[in-house]
């Protein structure tokens, strides 16, 4: 499997130091780096995260949903218990920062908690009722497998280059009949308020199908026939007085919010392609050539036994949600300023952020 330097203090700006880390190439790092290579340095290899965790409805909806799923693939004698299970991790978490909030900014998630739980087991059963899993035609080979794979590539001004891909397939299916048996298909969940056919256009050149596939294809030796896609539309409903605190009442009444022909919505949609292009291809290897350069490169070692400091230079800041970016404070400052600004606002953490937002994402804004 391969390694990375573990983090090591290292000079940053304006005389900090601060812990930092090569790390793998996920969706959310090359996703983060497209945006904006900045925030993408601060968040990965530097571990940076905002000391206020936020509750994130969304994520926590997702999160449920995969869960129940791969309950399911597992033969899990009570899937939908793995979603409560999240439910009961996230209201111990909470509770316990409620009894300080002042704000009361913890107490309204704990209110979200149940209704957004509840949404991600409706949506989770519906899904599973419209594409339950045939064991007759297709095998599961796999669920929520992490994959880790390296690629080496040309130079980047006149250092070479080694991509380390990793990521958490959601599932590993092998067809037992057809043209394509005994290939592997990866599927993906992605739950969302919006319309998919809005969202798949482009998906077969993401960069989360193209790490998928290399991590897949590296890791199994077998040929990865293509990818499948399942879009989870969430109704734009809650559990509420209306359902007399029946959990099945509400899942009917989504139901029914879908057949309304005016919204033209169905509650699950499933879109698969094959692969017909090579595993690493010119234009998905000169992205990797630069995501690894960025992200994998061990700029502080480049001269051996020299820590020679981190080249923040190199990772420009690029006009990217910039209004809701957590680290707006910090790139708006100077960098004398950035020991007392990070000390305030910030914790360095390499073991949360590796999952955290493809375990749950939500469409949304092409997540989880």
């Amino acid at each position: 499997m391969p390694t990375l330097r573990k983090p090591e203090e290292t000079l940053v700006a304006g005389g900090v130091k601060l812990l930092e880390a090569p790390v793998t190439i996920r969706q959310t790092v090359a996703r983060d780096a497209d945006k904006c290579p900045r925030r993408a340095v601060l968040s990965h290899r530097f571990g940076l995260t905002p000391k206020a965790r936020r509750y994130n409805s969304n994520l926590h909806t997702g999160s449920v949903t995969h869960a129940i799923l791969a309950a399911h693939y597992t033969e899990r004698p009570d899937p939908e218990q793995a979603g409560i299970d999240l439910y009961d991790a996230e209201m111990a978490h909470f509770s316990a920062l409620a009894e300080d909030d002042l704000e009361g900014t913890f107490d309204k998630a704990l209110k979200s908690l149940d209704k957004d739980t509840k949404l991600g087991v409706a949506i989770a059963r519906m899904f599973w009722k419209l594409y339950p899993l045939n064991r007759k035609t297709h095998k599961v080979v796999g669920t929520e497998v992490q994959l880790t794979a390296e690629i080496k590539l040309g130079a980047v001004d006149s250092v070479g280059v080694t991509a380390v891909l990793s990521g958490t397939l959601d599932v590993l299916l092998e067809p037992l009949t057809g043209p394509v048996a005994g290939g592997v298909f990866v599927a993906d969940h992605k739950t969302t308020a919006r319309n998919p056919h809005d969202l798949v256009g482009g998906l077969e050149w993401a960069y989360q199908t193209r790490i998928y596939r290399v991590l897949a294809a590296r890791n199994l030796g077998r040929k990865i026939a293509g990818f499948i896609y399942n879009f989870i539309q969430k109704p734009a409903i809650r559990f509420c007085g209306k359902d007399k605190g029946v959990f099945d009442n509400y899942v009917n009444r989504c139901w029914e919010w879908f057949e309304d022909e005016k919204r033209d919505m169905k509650p699950a949609t499933s879109f698969g392609f094959m692969f017909n292009e090579p595993l690493v291809a010119p234009g998905f290897e000169q992205d990797l050539r630069r995501l690894g350069y960025w992200m994998c490169h061990d700029f502080c070692h480049e001269e051996e036994g020299a820590l020679n400091g981190f080249p923040l230079y190199l990772f420009p800041r690029r006009w990217a949600d910039c209004y809701k970016c957590p680290f707006k404070i910090l790139c708006d400052a100077s960098t004398t300023e950035w020991g007392r600004i990070i000390k305030a606002h910030y914790t360095q953490d390499f073991t949360g952020y590796a999952d955290a937002e493809e375990k749950g994402m939500v469409l949304d804004e092409f997540s989880r």
